[in-house]
């Protein structure tokens, strides 16, 4: 048997201390935290082009801006480029209120290294910053793909939310809570139960608009927001591994109350029937 690599090896300790210098400049870390694993990486890899991103992020925390353009534009063009390096020349650019100018950086940031997920969540922010829901929901979504979705029902929920009229910036600011905070074995249940925020907020926008000579096609809207969001729900529920099993309890109220309420007691035949339905689900999964 041979022995590729050991614990002590160059190459692994540098690419661990690369990963350690990543992780504290996309965190919120402090910076004594940064300093360290910048001095560690340059004691194994003096040139890494890492190494003056870093650098230019302590001086932008400074609002020394221009020193921090001009030391990544040096560091591409003598040592090579970095993904980090285009996304902190848009972030300051947005910053500086050069909008367009953001954009293009955060689009060479996806041009050039086309398998890093970050520059699409940039991209994603600087477009919901300037209310353009749906460019920001398309790359939101292709970052969540890029990270790590798991499973076929993961992705049918981010094609339905995707398909939605309006992206609405409740629906957004769910997606990156989910992003930072959720476990990745949780994200199939996060996924469907952001689904079926987002139709609640679409069934009561349309519910406020409801005169009592609207059409029918007003009332098939509404049932169509309804069976969505009763049917993420349900998978919310289905796949909610957490302790305290929320989605399940939260799918059990909406069932009962979100029926009952659209359409009265002539409902309750529906909620029965979602009840098996998903006690059908969980024992598949099971």
């Amino acid at each position: 048997m041979t022995q590729t690599i050991t614990a002590h090896s160059h190459e692994l300790q540098s690419h661990v201390a690369e990963v350690a210098l990543l992780e504290a400049l996309t965190s919120d870390t402090e910076e004594s935290v940064r300093i360290a694993a910048t001095e560690r990486l340059r004691v194994l890899v003096p040139s890494h082009p890492l190494l003056n991103i870093a650098t230019a992020h302590s001086l932008y925390f400074k609002n020394e801006h221009t020193q921090a353009r001009r030391l990544i534009e040096e560091t591409h063009q003598q040592l090579g480029e970095h993904v980090q390096g285009y996304i902190l020349l848009g972030i300051i650019s947005e910053e500086e209120g050069y909008m367009h100018e953001a954009e293009q950086f955060f689009l060479s940031a996806i041009a050039r290294f086309p398998e890093e997920p970050a520059g699409h969540r940039f991209l994603a922010v600087h477009y919901n910053h300037r209310q353009f829901y749906g460019e920001s929901a398309v790359h939101a979504f292709t970052y969540l793909k890029k990270v790590g979705a798991s499973g076929i029902d993961t992705l049918m929920a981010i094609d339905s939310i995707q398909q939605l009229d309006g992206h609405s910036i409740d629906m957004l600011e769910a997606l990156y809570a989910l992003i930072i905070g959720v476990p990745h074995l949780d994200k199939t249940a996060v996924f469907h139960a952001t689904a079926s925020v987002n139709q609640s907020i679409q069934y009561e926008m349309l519910h406020a608009t409801l005169r009592e000579d609207s059409d029918e096609t007003l009332y098939a809207k509404l049932d169509e927001c309804l069976s969505n969001m009763l049917e993420h729900g349900l998978y919310a529920a289905v796949y909610d591994d957490s302790e305290e099993k929320i989605y399940r309890h939260v799918f059990r109220d909406m069932c009962r109350d979100m029926t009952i309420r659209h359409a009265g007691w002539r409902a309750y035949p529906d909620y029965i029937r979602l009840r098996f339905l998903y006690f059908k689900q969980l024992l598949l999964r099971d």
